[in-house]
């Protein structure tokens, strides 16, 4: 698995010292995988803009005349100082022209009013929400048509320019350092067909599903409530999430969530960039940090989780019993963790197809670290099996192939479970 490539390495240079040669020909890989590396778009401190290339759009070809002159009606709306009235009237214009025109044609007017144009756009639109004449999820639905329409070098364009459809992330970059958003060349999903050994030494079950509960290692973003969430509503229903998250012909990626009070479905796209951090990707990915290697579904999913949140900062700390319904649209139920009964009403609920959460008592900090290290205080976990005859649970937690066996892992006895957890939160997805 590429994702394991270097785990040969930790061998070599443990035996490095006894056997001649072997550092050299450590040297030697290392330069060849350098120069196979992938080249990926990367913008320090802002939204990187891909390449111009040719695309094959869908339908006819562009009409010029129509978009010369569809430029001169959206530049007039977009003059307009996006302050004055009536700017849901001009968004609203502005939306049924772009939506009016075959693909080939809407690319061609984007491009053709350029940085500036999108930037007009972006302010016309964000005063049409402040007036209350769009919605949030009618700017959403703005933004998914844009996104998934276009070519992929006019959705950099937007990328870079129509801030609404970027998640903001408040955390200051570091002075200096390699901080920003790349084009990572990491495959959407890998399909796991056989044990593999991680980082930390152990072996892993694979999976076969192309997005599999096992793709979770979560990155800066405090949200394991989230990830865990989503690692527990996978391994209950191995094909929801192929459902729930894709990738679009052109680079940008669609998921769907569901409205906290209406449990209607809201599909939100978003732009194929992901943050980094001195390289390494900044939130979400699978089994690496690496871009150009790393399983990206979980990142693209983080990302329009945020997006759907007005940003990444607002993804920080939660529960369970709130990431469930966002996740599946459905109704949760609570189950008491100081039952005596917990396993077995646990062991039901999995064994009906369940996801089940959990989280821990604390207050988050690494250094709360419980049970020998097995487990982590303030943290979420999902429930991964459970041993009926000594009345066990086995939780999992997002921290995926960088955690030790026995976090990845940990089997609490009915005594922990009582005194760490303090929510078992249940959905059938």
């Amino acid at each position: 698995m590429s994702y394991h490539r270097d785990h040969w390495k930790k061998w070599a240079y443990a035996v490095g010292e006894f056997v001649p040669g072997v550092y050299e020909a450590v040297v030697v890989v290392g330069e060849a995988e350098r120069l196979a590396r992938p080249q990926m778009t990367y913008q320090n401190g802002g939204h990187p803009l891909i390449a111009q290339g040719a695309w094959q759009f869908p339908g006819p070809p562009a009409n010029m005349m129509r978009v010369n002159d569809f430029v001169q009606r959206i530049g007039g709306a977009l003059a307009v100082a996006a302050g004055a009235p009536g700017a849901g009237g001009r968004a609203d214009m502005v939306e049924q022209l772009l939506h009016s025109v075959p693909p080939a044609e809407l690319d061609a007017i984007i491009r053709t009013i350029g940085p500036a144009g999108i930037g007009a756009l972006n302010l016309l639109v964000s005063a049409a929400e402040q007036a209350g004449a769009w919605t949030f999820y009618h700017t959403q639905d703005f933004i998914n048509f844009l996104l998934e329409n276009v070519s992929p070098h006019v959705l950099g364009l937007l990328g870079v320019h129509l801030g609404l459809c970027q998640p903001t992330i408040e955390e200051p970059w570091e002075e200096g350092g390699q901080d920003g958003w790349i084009q990572p060349a990491g495959p959407f999903v890998v399909f796991d067909d056989k044990k593999y050994r991680t980082d930390g030494g152990y072996r892993v079950e694979a999976s076969t599903a192309p997005m599999a509960w096992q793709d979770m290692l979560q990155g800066a973003v405090a949200d394991c409530w989230f990830l865990t969430s989503t690692q527990a509503v996978v391994k209950a229903n191995p094909a929801f999430m192929s459902r729930h998250v894709w990738a679009n012909p052109n680079g940008s990626v669609s998921a769907v969530f569901y409205d906290r009070d209406t449990h209607q479905p809201q599909r939100m796209t978003v732009a194929p960039d992901l943050p980094v951090r001195d390289w390494k990707l900044w939130g979400a990915s699978g089994h690496t940090k690496d871009p150009a290697y790393a399983e990206l579904w979980p990142g693209y999913y983080e990302k329009a989780f945020a997006q759907s949140r007005g940003g990444y900062e607002k993804i920080n700390y939660g529960w369970g019993y709130e990431a469930l319904p966002l996740i599946t649209g459905r109704p949760i139920e609570s189950l008491d963790p100081q039952s005596p009964n917990l396993a077995m009403e646990i062991h039901d609920r999995l064994s009906r197809g369940c996801a089940v959460v959990s989280a821990t008592v604390g207050d988050g900090s690494l250094n709360t670290v419980r049970l020998n290290g097995r487990l982590v205080g303030g943290h979420a976990y999902f429930v991964k099996d459970v041993d009926v005859q000594g009345r066990r649970i086995c939780i999992g937690n997002p921290w995926g192939d960088n955690s030790t066996r026995s976090q990845w892992e940990c089997w609490l006895t009915p005594a922990e479970a009582w005194e760490h957890l303090q929510e078992v939160s249940v959905v059938l997805p």
